[in-house]
Formats: structure tokens, C-alpha cells, sequence
């Protein structure tokens, strides 16, 4: 009835979001399981992603523009350890294995 009358809002009231993974990303892709992890988004952030589709924009443009505006929430989430994947590491230019990332620059 409200939809009908224009009122198109919504409340749910409070819901927990949880975070779900395969259980071999931990080893295949610890830095992407790391940042998994660590990523925190509130009701307030999730709004200002969704409100672009009032907007006309995809959901996954709202999330992009939003990413662009907050880098500093979300550049905490990312984990520069330099673990890397089983098969993979840190190559240079040549793709030669490196040890350190001033040799990767080489």
C-alpha cells in the first residue's frame, strides 16, 4: 500500500551481516582471506553504496564510488604481508622469482 502512495522505504529493522568464505582461500589466497577478515561496513556506509541505485546506478557502481571516496576506511582492510599464494610470489619484470620488492622494481 505505501509502495503504491510513493513511500518506498524500508525498515528491517537491525540484522547482523556475517562473512562467509571457502575453506581453502586461508591457503590459496591468504592476502584476499585477510582482507576478507578485516572488512567492516555499517549500515551508514552500506546506505551511501545502495543509494545510488535510487540514483540510477548499478550496485556495483555505488560500490565503486563509494570505494573511491573512502579510501582510508577501507585501506586498512588490505594486508601488504607479501604472502603469497602456493605456486606463486613476487617476480620481476623478467618474471624471474625475487626476494624482496626492490628486486621485483628491477
Amino acid at each position: 500500500k505505501e509502495w503504491a502512495q510513493g513511500i518506498k522505504t524500508t525498515d528491517a529493522g537491525e540484522r547482523t551481516m556475517t562473512k562467509w568464505a571457502h575453506r581453502s582461500l586461508l591457503h590459496s589466497e591468504p592476502s584476499l582471506h585477510g582482507m576478507l577478515e578485516n572488512l567492516k561496513v555499517t549500515m551508514d556506509q552500506l546506505d551511501e553504496m545502495l543509494i545510488k541505485t535510487v540514483q540510477g546506478k548499478t550496485i556495483a557502481q555505488g560500490v565503486c564510488d563509494w570505494l573511491k571516496a573512502n579510501p582510508t576506511i577501507w585501506a586498512p582492510w588490505l594486508r601488504f604481508d607479501k604472502q603469497c599464494a602456493a605456486g606463486s610470489g613476487l617476480v620481476n619484470t623478467l618474471g624471474r622469482y625475487v626476494q624482496t620488492e626492490v628486486e621485483g622494481n628491477s
